[in-house]
Parts: C-alpha cells; sequence; structure tokens
C-alpha cells in the first residue's frame, strides 16, 4: 500500500514539477516574442522617420512647382509619393493614447503643411530637429519597454 501512495504521491509533484515547467517557458517565450517584435517596430519606425524626412526635405527645396520642367515636376511628385508613404506607415504605428506620440502627429502634421508649400522652406530645419527629438525620446520609451519585456516583465 505505501509503494502505491509513494507512486501517487511522485505522480502529483511529477505533473505539478511539468505544469510550472511548461508556464516558465510559454511566459519566457511570450516576452521573447513580444520583445522581438517591439524591436522591430522601432527599427521600421527609426527608418520611415528618416525617409519621411529626406523626401520632406527634396519637397521643400523646390520653391515653385509652377517654375520647373516636366523631370523635376516627376522628381517633386516621386519625393511626394514617398513622402507620403512613409508618414502612412509612421502615423498607423502610433499610439495616440501615449504623449510622444501625440507630439510626433503633431509636428508631421506640420511638416504636410511644408510639404505642401503652406510653410516657407526655412522652417524645415526647425521641424526636422523637433521631429527629431521627439523621435528620440519616443524611441528610447519604447526601447526601455523592449528591455523590460526582455527579462520577462510585462508592460501595464
Amino acid at each position: 500500500m505505501s509503494e502505491i501512495i509513494s507512486a501517487f504521491i511522485g505522480s502529483i509533484i511529477g505533473a505539478f514539477g511539468a505544469y510550472f515547467t511548461l508556464r516558465f517557458q510559454y511566459n519566457q517565450l511570450f516576452a521573447q516574442t513580444v520583445s522581438n517584435s517591439r524591436n522591430a517596430w522601432l527599427g521600421i519606425l527609426r527608418d520611415n522617420i528618416a525617409e519621411m524626412l529626406g523626401e520632406a526635405y527634396n519637397c521643400a527645396s523646390f520653391d515653385n512647382e509652377k517654375k520647373v520642367e516636366n523631370s523635376s515636376k516627376n522628381k517633386i511628385n516621386d519625393s511626394k509619393s514617398t513622402y507620403l508613404k512613409a508618414r502612412t506607415q509612421i502615423m498607423t504605428r502610433l499610439n495616440l493614447n501615449e504623449e510622444y506620440h501625440v507630439l510626433l502627429k503633431n509636428k508631421i502634421d506640420e511638416l504636410d503643411n511644408l510639404v505642401k508649400g503652406k510653410l516657407d522652406k526655412k522652417w524645415f530645419y526647425t521641424l526636422q530637429d523637433e521631429i527629431i527629438e521627439i523621435s528620440q525620446d519616443l524611441l528610447k520609451i519604447e526601447w526601455e519597454k523592449v528591455k523590460k519585456e526582455a527579462g520577462g516583465k510585462k508592460n501595464v
């Protein structure tokens, strides 16, 4: 009878051990997956911001579209199209419940006015610096989340 009880207790201990091992591994896998996804998101956002600013500069470089040749108009249109694509990719990645995400969105809206010719091109460098500064803060906050998640802590 004691052998049966010992076997039963051993089975229960083994089952608990297996359960907790699986639970721990799941948590580690979840943290790693979230961390990798967020890290990729950061890289893509950084690239999109750089591309958007580069194309905004190209658009702002033309003083007056009416005075440029057709080949230059094509370049302007290409720059505007690439700008809009990068801008859209950034905007779809922003969480407008987060302070720095809202700040970035607002500065991008100002940059739109420059690209559309509604704002003097002299403001480009000011806007660029402000967008870069906000982006750096946003990316730092998100990077801190990646480090926490990599350690197995969930962000709230």
